[in-house]
């Protein structure tokens, strides 16, 4: 109809006007100093921000360019644009935080779990009130008014052995220091119950993934086509902890544990893998 290409034709009309004027924006060039991250980082994000903006085929209004001597980007485009970049560049570029990840490897009997979660999966209750709390990092004298002690339930512990009949608890390793955790752990080695085989500690960066390996290689034979080559299969216990700073300052981990031991029990002619 009439209306319809009236429309049309409008709509072209205004596209033209604004890529007319687009056109005859002035261009600058502007060099962005980089200290966290490398030059080919900020340029790969830089481009995907501005191509999913632009649409995929469509031109990418900024022109980047790498300086790797001078750890920079240098960035063409109109104003605008490097208003963008320029407010990107501060969000991105920054330090990342490191997180201490500390692992306590024990060789322990089956009572070293249950008197653990007994020690420190402790909560008290206000009477007449929900009220729950945990074993704390440091001590000092006091006393609780008006209170009632038990020792804390599986909820939220470090084990499912805490005893009694409470309905929440605190779980240790968001509330106890490894000051706290390596006395219990002493006085458990101290009357038999267990042995600290190592404790290992190492840094990793928020987000990047951290593995502490304890164990062995064992060797093998194997043979192809007449020919007899000695392999190795790792034996090990494999700890990998993912840490995630969260904006409150607390620390998500995304924890994978496996334990894997020789298998001994085919004989001395069987491989133990």
């Amino acid at each position: 109809t009439a209306q319809e290409s009236y429309k049309t034709e409008r709509a072209q009309a205004v596209k033209m006007k604004v890529e007319l004027e687009d056109s005859v924006e002035p261009i600058f060039s502007e060099i962005f100093r980089l200290y966290y991250i490398s030059p080919e980082q900020a340029k790969k994000t830089l481009n995907e921000l501005f191509t999913s903006a632009a649409g995929e085929g469509s031109y990418i209004p900024i022109q980047i360019t790498e300086e790797i001597t001078t750890r920079s980007i240098i960035v063409r485009g109109k104003e605008k644009d490097l208003d963008v970049v320029d407010k990107v560049i501060k969000e991105i570029d920054v330090r990342t935080k490191q997180v201490l990840i500390e692992a306590f490897i024990i060789e322990a009997n089956s009572d070293f779990e249950k008197a653990l979660g007994t020690k420190l999966g402790g909560y008290y209750k206000r009477t007449g009130a929900k009220q729950a709390g945990g074993v704390a990092g440091t001590s000092s004298a006091g006393t609780f008014d008006d209170t009632s002690a038990a020792l804390g339930s599986k909820t939220d512990s470090i084990t499912d052995f805490a005893v009694g009949s409470a309905t929440s608890g605190i779980g240790i390793l968001r509330k106890t220091g490894s000051a706290v955790l390596k006395a219990e752990i002493t006085a458990l080695e101290k009357i038999g119950m267990g042995k600290t085989i190592s404790n290992p500690k190492v840094f990793t960066l928020d987000n990047q993934l951290a593995t502490v390996t304890q164990g062995q290689e064992i060797p093998y034979q194997t043979t192809s086509e007449g020919t007899t080559s000695t392999s190795f299969k790792e034996a090990a216990l494999k700890l990998e902890v993912t840490p995630s700073i969260i904006g409150d300052g607390n620390i998500l981990l995304d924890i994978k544990v496996n334990n894997d031991t020789p298998d001994k029990s085919g004989g001395a002619d069987e491989h133990p893998i």
